[in-house]
Formats: structure tokens, sequence, C-alpha cells
């Protein structure tokens, strides 16, 4: 028999924190009048796109790896409700997950670290952005 190959933890987690962090980008832009908008588009167009590229490395590990990572943005998939957050919660919640997908990136190698740490400087630049 072939061997499984192991669950790639570190992706699951990542791709499993985008969910919340776009329901809260949802809900800020839903109650928002600000100028930053269009920032705030962009940093959930990017976070949409850190999503679809954690899934299909995950789906190349093996279809049991994406079936076990939950996905909140699936039609009919229910979500927590989130309180919208200012420009300054904002920055500081990329600010928060820069960190974390930096911790994530460090405990892999390969192309999972890269893109890891891809998605880490990506947070960075939206706390940058967010101000």
């Amino acid at each position: 028999p072939v061997p499984k190959p192991p669950r790639p933890t570190a992706l699951l987690a990542a791709l499993a924190a985008e969910p919340a962090i776009l329901a809260t980008l949802d809900a800020s832009l839903s109650v928002s009048s600000r100028a930053a908008d269009a920032e705030v588009r962009q940093v959930r167009s990017d976070h949409a796109a850190h999503e679809l590229a954690l899934a299909a490395v995950i789906a190349g590990i093996g279809a049991v790896a994406v079936a076990a990572a939950p996905n909140a943005t699936k039609p009919g998939a229910s979500r927590t409700p989130v309180r919208p957050l200012d420009v300054a919660g904002l920055r500081a919640a990329e600010g928060a997950a820069a960190q974390q997908a930096a911790r994530r990136a460090a405990a892999l190698s390969g192309r999972d670290a890269t893109l890891l740490a891809s998605i880490a400087a990506c947070e960075a630049s939206h706390a940058g952005l967010l101000t």
C-alpha cells in the first residue's frame, strides 16, 4: 500500500483562519463609510486569494486533507457572527495574522514554507496599507 501523505497541519490551520478574517472584513465593510474602504476591499481580495492558494496546495497533498479543512466561505456554510472593526482594529488583526503566518512558515520547508512566508509578507503589507 502507498503511505498516506502527512497531514499538512500548518497549512490546514492557515486555511481555517481565512474565513474568519474574510468575515471580519465583510462585516467591517458592511457598516463603513470610510475613505479607506478601497484598501479594505483590496485586503479582502488578497485574503480570498490566500484561501484559494492554500486550498490548492492542500488539494495537491490529498483530497482527505482538503475535506478536513473547514471553509466558512462555501455557499450555505454558517458563520459565527463577527463584529466589524475600525481601521485600527483591522490593522492590528492584519499584524497578528502576519506574525501567525510567519510562525507557521518557520515550521515548514520548501514550497509550503514559501507560500506561508509570502502570505505573512502580504499580511504585513496589509497592516501598513490600513493607516
